[in-house]
């Protein structure tokens, strides 16, 4: 008989706590169903990719500075996608400058670091023309005109070895005493850094010179090109090219004309200058952008048109600025003025041009790119979210474009849709929103449920929206999710609205170009999800313990059977 009670006694047990541990074992539901969370898939469900189009507009600025103004952004992208931005600060819109600015981004440019001044060469010097470049090793060189008169001015060079977290001593990298004015840069594929500008002195003229010890030293400066307004640029293999303009008048209205010039040994000869571009009847449009791609070939975007009237063109060399194509219009809407131009070209050798437009009676930042050298030019998109007068006539000389690591294009301009001037920045959006989920398969009706997406590149991102409903019905529930984390959104469903015996679910995230992206992408597509009545986890707890509890009895009760009776 005792033999046959603990038998029994050890059954209950292993009963009791296989219930309390493995409720699995008594109730099928799902075959990998976890009962502590919620079943997970291994595979995630993801977006489609759509258009090119630019994502929200940041301004750089802080709003500390003493000047009002901030115009002529210059930038550049390090090779971990620190983003760089520097600016000239001025008291008017169209004045002179009074210093240089400067503020960095760490996360792809969705915000901006503290704004800073750069340091002059000497201590109540003024700045102007800023310029930024950047090696492969993420040196990066801030580039600036130094100067405290027309006769007493240099080029201030600034470099910082940590993405601008701090600035080595300015160093001045001009031995002339007029004014140096108009300062572009370039670093090559080994690193030397070169600097071109304008000296206005008893003769207007160009100066040349590089660094090969990292900004340290400068070479004395050469002339070897004829003005004005130089831009200075390095192909793939370190060829350098330098465009300029110069007056040109011998029969007919006087006008502009941009010339090229190429060295192929780091700048100590440069080969004849050459006649790129067609008469440009206005000065204004000489401002003009020279780039190369991987294949050599070497392209010239600039402005050309009367004082009200420019269009947007770009002109190609396959031989390497001796023979140039007949230019190609970029711009397709030539209502108001377009102007200052600005061209960059990425390692894949898409063309990318952006320009000021004023199609829409105020001033616009506009793009457009050519994935087939050059000739022809996708539609026109307008960067800029919102406007700036005209009556910001002349919001510097220029603005800076550049590719990032990652293939997207990154831009800064002067935007006048505040009270003054202030830099701001946008890059481009080459998808639709793209969103990840984990689907849930199996809950339960008394725990709310967390749902969660994960979004990339979320700073595009307006808002993710979930839907959900009982397959049943006819009607969607919709809530807006929270975002919770980087780049990660969140809705947790109520125990209320949680519908048995099943239900089913989507999420649609839209951002800041409208253009909104479903999750699954099929209209009739939606997860879902069993609902069960009851926890398995608690009813099988619950089992356990009731089959310990009788384990206990019947361990009281044998005890109590083997006590022998002291009562006789």
């Amino acid at each position: 008989m005792q033999t046959k009670t603990a038998c029994l006694l050890i059954l209950t047990l292993l009963i009791g706590l296989l219930a309390g541990v493995h409720p699995s074992s008594l109730f099928m539901v799902h075959p990998a169903l976890s009962f502590s969370q919620p079943v997970l898939v291994s595979n995630q469900a993801q977006s489609e990719v759509g258009d090119v189009r630019f994502g929200r507009n940041v301004n750089v600025i802080d709003g500390l500075s003493q000047y009002p103004h901030q115009v002529e952004p210059t930038m550049t992208i390090l090779s971990s996608g620190k983003i760089l931005v520097g600016w000239k600060e001025a008291l008017e819109h169209a004045g002179p400058g009074y210093r240089v600015g400067f503020a960095y981004s760490n996360d792809s440019g969705q915000t901006f670091s503290s704004n800073i001044l750069m340091t002059p060469t000497e201590p109540g010097r003024r700045q102007s023309d800023p310029w930024l470049v950047s090696d492969h090793q993420d040196n990066a060189y801030f580039v600036f005109m130094d100067f405290v008169s027309s006769e007493d001015s240099g080029i201030g060079v600034a470099k910082t070895i940590d993405g601008g977290e701090t600035w080595l001593p300015t160093v001045d990298a001009s031995d002339t005493g007029g004014l140096d004015d108009k300062d572009t840069a370039c670093v090559d594929p080994d690193g030397n850094l070169y600097i071109v500008w304008d000296e206005y002195n008893t003769q207007n003229r160009l100066r040349f010179t590089k660094s090969t010890d990292g900004g340290q030293t400068f070479t004395p400066t050469t002339t070897p090109f004829q003005p004005y307004i130089p831009y200075i640029a390095s192909s793939h293999n370190g060829t350098l090219y330098v465009a300029t303009g110069d007056w040109y008048s011998l029969s007919g209205p006087p006008g502009y004309r941009i010339w090229i010039t190429r060295s192929d040994d780091s700048g100590s000869t440069w080969t004849p200058q050459i006649v790129a571009t067609p008469l440009i009847y206005d000065e204004t449009a000489i401002i003009h952008v020279v780039d190369t791609d991987t294949e050599g070939h070497v392209y010239i975007a600039y402005a050309a048109g009367t004082a009200t009237d420019k269009e947007i063109y770009v002109t190609k060399s396959t031989d390497g600025g001796f023979f140039w194509e007949p230019p190609v219009q970029v711009n397709t809407v030539t209502t108001g003025m377009q102007r200052m131009v600005e061209m960059t070209i990425d390692e894949d050798n898409n063309i990318h041009v952006a320009w000021l437009d004023a199609q829409h009676g105020e001033w616009n930042i506009y793009y457009s790119y050519s994935n087939d050298s050059g000739s022809t030019f996708s539609p026109n998109i307008r960067v800029s979210t919102a406007g700036t007068s005209l009556s910001y006539w002349r919001p510097g000389d220029y603005f800076t474009m550049r590719t990032g690591p990652n293939g997207r294009v990154h831009i800064v301009w002067t935007d006048g849709r505040g009270q003054d001037e202030d830099i701001y920045f946008a890059k481009q959006d080459i998808a639709n929103p793209i969103i990840t989920h984990v689907p849930v398969q199996v809950w339960y009706q008394d725990r709310a449920l967390p749902l969660t997406v994960s979004a990339t590149d979320d700073d595009f991102l307006e808002w993710v929206t979930l839907y959900f409903r009982n397959p049943s019905s006819s009607t969607w529930t919709s809530r807006i999710m929270e975002k919770i984390g980087d780049s990660t959104f969140q809705y947790t469903i109520p125990e209320s609205g949680l519908m048995s015996p099943t239900m089913e679910y989507y999420f649609v995230a839209r951002d800041a170009a409208g253009r909104e992206t479903r999750l699954p992408g099929s209209e009739s597509d939606a997860f879902l999800i069993l609902i069960l009545p009851f926890n398995p986890l608690l009813v099988g707890l619950i089992i356990g313990s009731t089959f310990i509890i009788i384990g206990v009895i019947f361990v009281a009760y044998w005890y109590l059977r083997r006590k022998p009776n002291t009562d006789h």
